[in-house]
């Protein structure tokens, strides 16, 4: 999935689809170089 900057601090996904609503976890994880990454997961409420 690609996410696209809807504004600050908020980011859209228009192909994703849930389930159903509530709070979900994401796990997002960055590779800065070929040996460094960062992850984190965060909360993601869903409506």
């Amino acid at each position: 999935m690609t996410a696209r900057k809807g504004g600050p601090g908020h980011f859209i996904i228009d192909s994703a689809i849930f389930s159903s609503d509530g709070t979900w976890e994401m796990q997002i994880a960055a590779r800065v170089s070929e040996f460094d990454e960062y992850a984190r997961t965060i909360e993601v409420p869903i409506r």
